[in-house]
């Protein structure tokens, strides 16, 4: 697999984007070992059934279908490793704090995860609305109120 030569170029990165989520999604239907992020990613992946469709558009047609309204799915596995790495990092702190009270009510992992995932876009949105950097006191703000 090679990186694109120019990193502003966002077809090239899209293209990346989906073509190791593709690789991997088949090591995972094969149940090849995967460990680190790799892990996390097919975890995230066999989490969301929904989006099978997307892990294996390899010329991009399916993700071309759908509309500005719509998830994107390869957003989503995105965010999805942030967060998980924020909870073993416990970085923020308030993520891990979130997660541990939710779920000591009984909230499921994977909503607990979302919620997260929603302040952390949130912030996200923010940041390219501002142009601003990253506000990470901000972001704990947001995850204090959750």
């Amino acid at each position: 697999m090679t990186f694109p030569k120019d990193p502003q170029n966002q077809d090239a990165l899209r293209s990346l984007t989906r073509d190791m989520i593709t690789h991997l999604w088949g090591r995972v239907e094969r149940g090849e070992p995967l460990e680190g992020d790799e892990a996390i990613v097919g975890r995230v992946l066999r989490d969301h059934p929904e989006y099978a469709n997307f892990w294996t558009d390899t010329d991009g047609a399916v993700a071309a279908r759908f509309g500005p309204s719509e998830t994107n799915p390869f957003l989503h596995v995105h965010l999805h490793v942030v967060v998980e790495n924020q909870l073993r990092l416990r970085e923020p702190a308030e993520a891990a704090f979130f997660c541990e009270h939710r779920s000591a009510v009984g909230d499921e992992p994977h909503e607990i995860r979302h919620r997260l995932m929603g302040a952390l876009a949130e912030a996200i949105q923010e940041m390219t609305r501002s142009g601003e950097p990253f506000d990470l006191a901000g972001y704990r703000r947001r995850l204090r109120k959750l």
